[in-house]
């Protein structure tokens, strides 16, 4: 019995868990805010009204400033909408260029704050 325990655990492995970095990001100007949520297992970033939903994204370090850079894909992660940057102090910047429907381009950018909270 102790034999396929063993068998078993050897085979299966133990569970892993992703480091998760969750950010809240508010531009009080502008009355909006969001979520981002970065996975360090290779999950694409969500970005969202909630931690872990939303568009799918891609983030980025800077690893002589840390800061963190986040673009938002909208169209089933095929099309770059937004670039929210973050400083290590909280800082953030959000760029938003999204197209509607009939091709015509709405840009903005945004000041605010991104407060992180890690998740283990």
């Amino acid at each position: 019995m102790r034999l396929l325990y063993a068998s078993l655990v050897a085979f299966v492995g133990s569970p892993t868990f992703a480091a998760i970095q969750v950010f809240k990001c508010s531009f009080p100007k502008e009355k909006f805010e969001f979520f981002i949520t970065i996975y360090d297992d290779g999950a694409p970033v969500r970005i969202g009204v909630d931690t872990g939903v939303g568009n799918q994204g891609v983030s980025f370090v800077d690893e002589l400033t840390g800061a963190i850079s986040v673009i938002d894909f909208i169209d089933k992660g095929r099309f770059p909408s937004a670039l929210t940057t973050i400083l290590p102090q909280g800082d953030a910047v959000h760029s938003r260029h999204s197209l509607s429907v009939d091709a015509l381009m709405l840009e903005s950018q945004m000041r605010g704050t991104c407060v992180m909270r890690r998740i283990e």
